[in-house]
């Protein structure tokens, strides 16, 4: 029986990811590993975008232990550890199947609509620990988060005679920043939520709060997910 070497493993698993990427982004065979993860990086892989720096490092090392760059098994001159060849099967697991949004997410959305009291929101918020709610608005979904909430605030609690329990839902959306929620497909990865969190803002925008799953992401959908940046950030950091 012939036992396979770390360094053996190593290339193979290098293999399998460097064979993916090519495919990825159509690059032909002789374009370099580094360059076949920048490509997929800048086209819209996300998984490959939040890891291309862990991921060029292990084509470093690759390049570090073999000494032939077209690979014979005699050629390579060093072992890794085995939690190099764990961390490396995680890589190539998570580029060439990403784990999806949906499946870290559990139950649908509560959904208000435009005229729905707005102390039925802040109660629902506040009894739930949430920072923001769905919002239909007729054939289209809105998010009202905390932030909107406050701006209606500053701006009528010394109006006279202002009561918060006449307020509506469409009174604070009108505060609401654009671009603190984007649509999501269902079958949407980690990493896309994660690449929309990460985003900084452009000026008048506001700052990415949630992530709206429909079946196909569109707006006319019902909401089947909402996914924040706490559920996202924790799980995608131990991966890099």
């Amino acid at each position: 029986m012939t036992t396979v070497s770390r360094g053996e493993q190593f290339v193979q698993l290098y293999n399998q990811l460097d064979s993916h990427l090519h495919r990825l982004t159509g690059s032909p065979p002789e374009e370099t590993f580094a360059s076949v993860v920048k490509k997929a990086a800048n086209s819209g892989h996300s998984a490959v975008k939040a890891m291309r720096h862990t991921l060029v490092e292990y084509g470093d090392l690759r390049n570090a232990i073999v000494h032939d760059p077209k690979y014979r098994a005699s050629e390579i001159i060093a072992d890794p550890r085995p939690e190099v060849i764990r961390d490396l099967q995680r890589l190539v697991d998570l580029v060439t199947s990403p784990p999806r949004l949906m499946s870290g997410l559990h139950g649908e959305p509560q959904v208000f609509s435009e005229d729905d009291p707005l102390i039925s929101v802040l109660h629902y918020m506040r009894d739930h620990d949430f920072s923001q709610v769905v919002v239909r608005s007729k054939s289209t979904l809105g998010l009202l988060t905390a932030n909107g909430i406050a701006g209606w605030l500053t701006d009528f609690a010394e109006a006279s005679g202002f009561l918060v329990t006449e307020g509506l839902v469409s009174h604070a959306l009108r505060y609401e920043q654009p671009g603190v929620f984007t649509l999501m497909k269902r079958d949407a990865t980690l990493f896309d939520a994660y690449e929309f969190f990460s985003r900084t803002p452009k000026e008048g925008e506001g700052r990415p709060a949630a992530v709206l799953v429909t079946h196909s992401g569109k707006a006319s959908e019902a909401p089947l997910r909402i996914a924040t940046p706490w559920d996202v950030f924790p799980i995608v950091d131990l991966t890099k």
